[in-house]
């Protein structure tokens, strides 16, 4: 029963690492947000607040690929999707979408803190299986 479980968690680890290789190669369609994160990362992790503590700034970088890049990530398409919705064709550029990916990975940024900052205030635990949040109560 035990090499059934590993066998499963296996498979499911592979399936995420398949999909995230998929999305960083650039198959998937032009709201790919996982190709602008390494921007995102070196901007937060190399300000000057940091300078000063390198090793922080390293377990910053470690933490934000770990909690972050584990989620569904639906927000960072709704905002995509709402931005090509209501701008103006003529204002779809290159840039304007590069920064609307970065407005969405902020708004990523601040969902997932906001979901680690409730699981440390209720005291329970959270969960990740096959991209889904589940809480459960600590024994």
């Amino acid at each position: 029963m035990l090499c059934l479980r590993n066998a499963k968690r296996r498979f499911a680890l592979s399936k995420c690492f398949t999909t995230l290789q998929r999305r960083v190669n650039g198959d998937e369609k032009k709201d790919n947000f996982v190709s602008v994160f390494p921007e995102v990362l070196d901007i937060l992790t190399n300000s000057s607040v940091y300078s000063n503590v390198p090793k922080f700034s390293n377990h910053f970088a470690e933490v934000m690929e770990f909690n972050v890049l584990k989620e569904k990530r639906f927000r960072p398409s709704i905002i995509m999707d709402t931005y090509t919705t209501l701008e103006a064709s003529e204002n779809l550029t290159e840039e304007n979408l590069h920064l609307a990916k970065i407005l969405a990975w902020c708004v990523e940024l601040v969902c997932s803190y906001s979901l680690y900052n409730f699981a440390e205030v209720t005291k329970t635990e959270t969960i990740y299986f096959l991209n889904a949040f589940l809480y459960c109560n600590p024994s």
